[in-house]
């Protein structure tokens, strides 16, 4: 998915449907891979469906005042804010970067693959005792967030 987004940020205008193809092909791979948040299933790329999980477990919870309910409406309602942010900054950001935004995207799905195996990377870290101190998942995080920084500022900057 990262690949194919990266390789679209290059294609020139004349190639907008090849483009929007390959956006959706990988959009179609995000919704097959990822399907649950915290036990929860949801769409990754869009809101309908979103929408009535987390209008019907908040319906039961001001039913049945059941605090389950709650949190896995505001989970819903979260994503759904998330989706909205993400979609308002990165069409005016569009606008004024143009298609090469799409780089930004990139960015952010390898933060999200490099957090995926986070446990995996402090585990071994702490196995190979770096200068005989154990590094925490917290420290890790806090390097993949900084050189994700400075990835995103090389992109604006490029531009």
């Amino acid at each position: 998915e990262i690949l194919i987004l990266f390789t679209v940020g290059f294609l020139p205008t004349e190639y907008n449907m090849l483009a929007n193809a390959m956006a959706s092909f990988a959009c179609a791979m995000q919704v097959q891979s990822f399907r649950k948040v915290n036990g929860y299933s949801y769409a990754s790329t869009m809101c309908i469906g979103n929408l009535r999980s987390g209008t019907a477990a908040l319906s039961v919870y001001f039913r049945e005042k059941k605090s389950k309910q709650l949190k896995q409406a505001m989970y819903y309602f979260g994503i759904i804010l998330m989706f909205a942010l993400g979609a308002g900054i990165g069409g005016n950001l569009s606008i004024r970067y143009g298609i090469r935004m799409i780089w930004v995207s990139c960015g952010f799905l390898m933060i999200s693959f490099l957090l995926m195996f986070i446990e995996n990377i402090s585990i071994s870290m702490r196995n190979m005792k770096l200068n005989n101190a154990a590094i925490s998942r917290k420290v890790i995080e806090k390097k993949i967030i900084f050189f994700s920084m400075i990835f995103f500022v090389l992109i604006l900057l490029l531009n």
